[in-house]
């Protein structure tokens, strides 16, 4: 019989204080975290993942239940391994960490079928996928390949290590779409799920200078009001069934299994290995359950328009074609009716109003997740922003940082409105300005140029706004012409395309003399 112990087999790519990757057991992890740099993997949906189930087990073993109790925690340095000890020894020896164990499967459900035959034929039909199904960048079905290419047809065998950081992964980020069901079973009921908790969001870290901080500043006194006993589903004697229910709490919510999996074992020359896996509907949240006021590590925004299935709040989440830089207010700040802030922001806000954390701090957001749209992925991300705390404690730091912001879209606009009258200018029969202006791609340019300094000026506004505004606006007007230069820089020297040119200059200069503050540009 197989068997994987999560607790001591080496399974979490974390990274040493000199850079280098090494795997661990959770208990080592958690024991080592102020040793260690990060909790780190390529697929930003497992690192993501991976803080979540960490923190569920620190929530149960340590709380805390107040702002002086994650005093004790932080001003201790590191996790006390005596309780950690005591907990895993109780849950080790009931064998609930085991990846598999035929009783209790670590997130996995042991009562899901393989197969099914039909009592009158004889004939056999398997309910296993390819683990590909399981893996978000692998190809499945008409999932787009992010980075692979493995084919259904020829599945991919994986190490129990990748299974565990992958099952952990796709129960946070399954994405709602068709499913397997059981003969018999009524397909209005089984056949299809919601996506999990954070699929639809961005995903926000707060990171410390180690492990040990990143998993304490995320670590919230106490995220909501439980309803029932809260916890993790390791801890549950009844296995998971496709139902509709509401967490018992912020434990429960971090171990939330959307999906009932069975991963299926076997064995090569490398030892135990996985490539097949059952795959079906799990847990789902009830018509009319919100994550707003609940979810700690996710942003809001309230939508207006919202029909009456529909959540009021939806979460903020990555769009193609925007960085999410440009949302960055949203983490910052919240809005009465208009936007929330991920709660740990607050928890943040808390523990520096308490002079447990100091308002001179800057710490690092990383924000991590995918996009999706009608049960396709189109791509994931992991973007990285300064996170000063000197931000919560002025306003008028917020409102600068807003201004900013705001110039950068006005800015933007100028480029669209410039590049839309060079469009019409060189449009013929053949080709619409709307094409033309999207393959000038004069506005990509322009952004792809802003992030790096944009966190630059963020850093600079607490110490000198008017510098630092004065700063951004010229780089804007600066930005902005070189951008409309490298767009248009293949374009033919004809009568026609030269006269467009000196028209949409024309606009250019005109618009932004408009929407930047002359007083600051340097036209």
């Amino acid at each position: 019989m197989s068997s994987f112990n999560l607790i001591e087999e080496h399974w979490l790519p974390c990274i040493t204080s000199d850079g280098q990757r090494k795997e661990l057991g959770i208990q080592e992890a958690i024991i080592k975290a102020h040793t260690l740099r990060e909790l780190h993997d390529a697929s930003p949906l497992v690192t993501a993942s991976l803080h979540r189930l960490l923190l569920a087990i620190l929530h149960r073993v340590f709380g805390p239940r107040s702002v002086a109790d994650w005093q004790k925690l932080w001003r201790a340095g590191h996790f006390d391994p005596l309780p950690l000890d005591e907990y895993f020894r109780i849950w080790n020896g009931k064998n609930r960490f085991n990846l598999f164990d035929p009783a209790h499967p670590f997130y996995q459900s042991a009562t899901l079928p393989l197969s099914y035959q039909d009592p009158k034929t004889g004939k056999v039909d398997s309910y296993q996928k390819p683990i590909a199904n399981l893996v978000h960048e692998l190809a499945s079905g008409d999932n787009a390949t992010l980075f692979d290419h493995t084919t259904e047809a020829s599945p991919k065998a994986i190490s129990p290590a990748e299974a565990a950081r992958l099952l952990v992964a796709f129960q946070s980020f399954a994405v709602g779409g068709l499913l397997t069901l059981e003969k018999g079973q009524d397909p209005k009921r089984y056949k299809s799920a919601d996506n999990a908790p954070v699929v639809k969001g961005a995903v926000t870290l707060v990171r410390g200078a180690n492990l040990f901080e990143t998993l304490m500043l995320n670590l919230h006194g106490e995220p909501f009001d439980t309803e029932g006993e809260d916890m993790p589903v390791w801890e549950r004697d009844e296995q998971t069934i496709a139902e509709d229910r509401r967490p018992n709490g912020y434990i429960d919510l971090l171990t939330w299994q959307s999906r009932r999996i069975r991963l299926q074992p076997e064995a090569d020359e490398r030892g135990t290995v996985i490539k097949r896996v059952v795959i079906m509907k799990g847990n789902q949240f009830p018509d009319g359950y919100h994550r707003l006021g609940k979810e700690t590590m996710i942003a809001f925004t309230k939508n207006e328009q919202a029909k009456p299935k529909e959540d009021p709040w939806p979460a903020i989440a990555f769009q193609e074609n925007k960085a999410l830089w440009r949302d960055s207010l949203s983490l910052f700040q919240s809005l009465e009716g208009k936007q929330a802030r991920p709660k740990i922001v607050d928890w943040l806000n808390d523990l520096a109003d308490n002079e447990i954390i100091p308002w001179s701090a800057t710490y690092q957001l990383s924000v991590l997740g995918l996009s999706t749209s009608r049960a396709k992925i189109h791509f994931w991300r992991h973007e990285h922003l300064p996170l000063p705390m000197a931000y919560f404690d002025n306003k008028q730091y917020l409102d600068d940082l807003s201004e900013c912001l705001k110039y950068a879209e006005d800015t933007d606009k100028a480029l669209s409105t410039a590049t839309w009258v060079l469009a019409r200018g060189l449009a013929d029969d053949k080709d619409s300005p709307r094409n033309i202006a999207k393959h000038l791609g004069v506005t990509s340019i322009f952004w792809s140029q802003l992030e790096q300094p944009f966190y630059g000026i963020m850093k600079e506004i607490p110490d000198d706004s008017n510098t630092a505004l004065d700063k951004w606006v010229n780089l804007l007007w600066q930005t902005a012409w070189q951008a409309f230069q490298k767009g248009t820089r293949g374009l033919d020297h004809s009568a026609r395309t030269l006269k467009a040119l000196v028209a949409a200059r024309g606009a250019l200069g005109a618009r932004l003399n408009k929407v930047l503050p002359k007083e600051m540009n340097n036209d």
